[in-house]
């Protein structure tokens, strides 16, 4: 299949899923409910009441599913947490409950699963709504969390902070306009801080489990430790557009180019190989499908034993050995009517 008739197919793309990454749990929006499949893509494990309507799945973390949904009285966007093992809501939101501005419909898990946390410009209204310092200027970078078991909201800003990842409520990875990287935790304040190189970064993942977070910078990817800071190795590659951790330690890299790599990380030389060379001739191009403005990774899921990938209706588990031809692993299949998987 040539690339362009790749791309013509995402109009057909299936519903989208959300895949817990430690346990390759998958879930995906069905009428009235949210499937929760077993990491083989065949046996349900637990189904969540869902508001009528469309439901768009956005991510699955730490037995928490969050969706998107159009709230009945209004038809106005939300998004809600369910949690997988007990069906309760989490939260729902926007929500004046907690504020006007925090949390927005970008706000997003934080990477234990425990809350949502959101990175954001500061202004009158958000700083009256937190409480901040008036000595803190206008247009600080602010990340703010909630936590779920007791309804705390925590915020840190800066006149340098250029972005961050909250990895549990009160506990943030902030990267600054000069390229620093800092772990802010609350009642212990900078846990550690790590020189830059004049550049800002992107933290494009963390993966709690493995004790990791990527840098993507303009000139090289990064694995550094979260613990402490310190580098766990490097790709040196301009132009990426996004990076996520692999379930063996090695990285899933888009380029802006629209190529896709599989990146073993080292101290000293990374070996980079073409995607679609170690699904062995499964995936046809070196290209991602994935939907518009949804990110150049958003339909690539990390799961242990591979990647969960969607294609021809369906989604799958798609093995990636160390080199093409090694290894191999039997598909994962909707159950019943669903929709056929993959190849």
């Amino acid at each position: 299949m040539v690339l362009s008739a790749l791309l013509a197919a995402v109009a057909a793309a299936p519903p989208a899923v959300a895949v817990e990454r430690a346990s390759g749990r998958v879930a995906v929006g069905r009428p009235g409910e949210v499937l929760v499949l077993a990491d083989d893509l065949h046996r349900p494990v637990a189904a969540l009441p869902a508001p009528p309507g469309l439901v768009e799945l956005v991510e699955f973390v730490g037995g928490v599913v969050v969706y998107d949904f159009l709230l009945p009285e209004d038809g106005s966007p939300g998004r809600a947490a369910v949690g997988v093992e007990d069906g309760r809501e989490r939260l729902i939101w926007p929500n004046r409950g907690i504020g006007e501005i925090f949390p927005s419909r970008h706000a997003r898990l934080t990477s234990d699963g425990q809350g949502i946390w959101e990175y954001l410009r500061l202004e009158a209204r958000l700083r009256e709504e937190l409480g901040l310092a008036d000595d803190i200027p206008d247009g600080a970078g602010t990340v703010v969390t909630y936590r779920f078991a007791d309804e705390r909201v925590w915020a840190i800003a800066a006149a340098d902070f250029a972005g961050a990842v909250a990895l549990a409520p009160g506990d943030a990875l902030v990267v600054t306009s000069g390229g620093e990287l800092l772990r802010y935790r609350a009642l212990q304040g900078v846990v550690w801080r790590r020189a830059g190189e004049g550049e800002p970064a992107v933290i494009s993942d963390v993966d709690l489990d493995m004790g990791a977070a990527v840098l993507v910078g303009q000139r090289a990817v990064e694995v550094v430790g979260v613990a402490g800071g310190e580098s766990q190795g490097s790709w040196r590659r301009s132009g990426v557009a996004g990076a996520r951790l692999l379930a063996d330690g090695r990285l899933l890299a888009a380029t802006q180019e629209g190529e896709v790599w599989v990146v073993t990380v080292a101290a000293g030389a990374a070996r980079a190989l073409p995607f679609a060379q170690l699904a062995g001739g499964q995936w046809p191009a070196n290209a991602v499908p994935c939907r518009q403005g949804s990110g150049p990774l958003a339909c690539l899921h990390p799961a242990p034993g591979g990647v969960v990938v969607p294609g021809d209706g369906g989604w799958r588990l798609l093995p990636l050995p160390d080199s093409a031809g090694q290894g191999s692993a039997p598909p994962g299949r909707w159950p019943g009517d669903a929709p056929k998987h993959l190849w």
